[in-house]
């Protein structure tokens, strides 16, 4: 899966440490397969989880 620029405004926070995060929840349904998963550094993962900042796919990128 390719990966593209997540957050340029926030480029500088981000960590080397990368984990993964689906993209549509489990709990929603979403399946846990590499075409719903997304790379993340710590600084967005807590994004996602703590406000309302998503991940948006153009193209197949991130």
């Amino acid at each position: 899966m390719p990966f593209g620029i997540i957050d340029v405004m926030n480029a500088g926070k981000c960590s080397a440490v990368l984990s993964n995060r689906e993209l549509f929840d489990h709990a929603d349904g979403g399946l846990t397969t590499e075409d719903n998963m997304v790379l993340l550094c710590a600084y967005h993962h807590t994004l996602i989880h703590n406000t309302e900042w998503q991940v948006n796919i153009h193209n197949g990128l991130a």
